[in-house]
């Protein structure tokens, strides 16, 4: 949390010191309420974790300091379960990958929840249209995601397929969440709206690239 806090400050700081006038925050779809529809930037706020609070407090900041600063611009994308090559963090799919590559049983939480997993260049393709199209920005919040829900069981099936392994699934109840949404997908039409942008991506693809590495 203190990353995000902390590290949001000292790059509005900055931003302030160097007169940087045009700002990308990475936030996350964690700030949404937990709901069944898929979510769109205007959808209840209403994070149920410490990462989805810290973000949205970081958005409260960029809006304020961009509020009294009228040449200061943001854009804010709230990004859907991002996953790629070289993801350090205990995601479910980096952890999948290792679990399944190192024995046939797979020690699992919750399957049933559904996610809009999106491809790390998929992402960096959406940043790049913003910085290339605009000279300034103009204070929009956007969502980066495929639009599509996948299920913890289909990315293991998926996974299990490209490796070519039989595998034992085993539920843990160590590993179950104590808060858990049962769905976090995104609406992207603004995006696709202002910047002519679909992800390249779908699960299928991406998992085939990670598994090929």
């Amino acid at each position: 949390m203190g990353v995000n806090l902390n590290g949001t400050e000292n790059l509005l700081k900055v931003a302030k010191q160097f007169k940087i006038n045009n700002f990308i925050f990475a936030s996350t779809a964690a700030v949404y309420a937990p709901c069944n529809r898929k979510h769109s930037e205007n959808s209840v706020i209403g994070p149920i974790g410490i990462y989805g609070q810290s973000k949205k407090i970081a958005e409260d900041k960029i809006m304020t300091y961009a509020a009294v600063n009228s040449a200061f611009k943001f854009v804010i994308l709230r990004l859907f379960n991002i996953y790629g090559h070289g993801d350090n963090t205990p995601h479910f799919i980096p952890e999948m990958l290792k679990k399944i590559m190192n024995c046939p049983e797979v020690f699992v939480g919750n399957l049933k929840t559904i996610r809009d997993y999106t491809y790390i260049d998929d992402v960096s393709d959406a940043i790049f249209k913003i910085i290339k199209k605009n000279k300034s920005f103009d204070n929009q919040i956007y969502n980066i995601g495929t639009g599509i829900g996948t299920s913890g069981m289909e990315v293991i099936k998926l996974v299990s397929l490209f490796y070519k392994k039989d595998l034992v699934i085993k539920q843990d109840k160590t590993l179950l969440r104590k808060i858990d949404r049962p769905k976090l997908v995104a609406d992207i039409k603004r995006f696709f709206k202002d910047y002519t942008w679909l992800p390249k991506h779908k699960i299928e693809n991406g998992l085939k690239k990670l598994c090929e590495k």
